[in-house]
């Protein structure tokens, strides 16, 4: 039913899978100060990985688009993809 009722995952999966708590970690208290106490909209919303020598943006690993890959990790399962490059980015079946 619904919208995505027969939508498969990237990796050509009918459902998506969690195995939480397996790695990464959620934001911790600080990160979620520091993110809270920015003034700055460029300290959220930020390039995810700016090229040294191209981009004339200097990374600050405090950046919210940074930090928020050890989220996708904590989830993990199709949140992760680690599983996707681990199959050597190849969708089963």
């Amino acid at each position: 039913y619904g919208h995505f009722a027969n939508w498969k995952t990237i990796d050509g999966n009918p459902n998506i899978r969690r195995r939480v708590g397996r790695d990464g970690k959620g934001f911790t208290e600080d990160e979620i100060n520091w993110f809270l106490n920015q003034v700055q909209i460029d300290q959220i919303m930020t390039y995810s990985a700016p090229q040294p020598g191209v981009c004339a943006v200097r990374m600050e690993f405090r950046w919210m688009e940074i930090t928020h890959g050890n989220v996708h990790l904590f989830v993990g399962g199709s949140f992760c993809a680690s599983e996707w490059h681990r199959r050597g980015g190849r969708r089963h079946g």
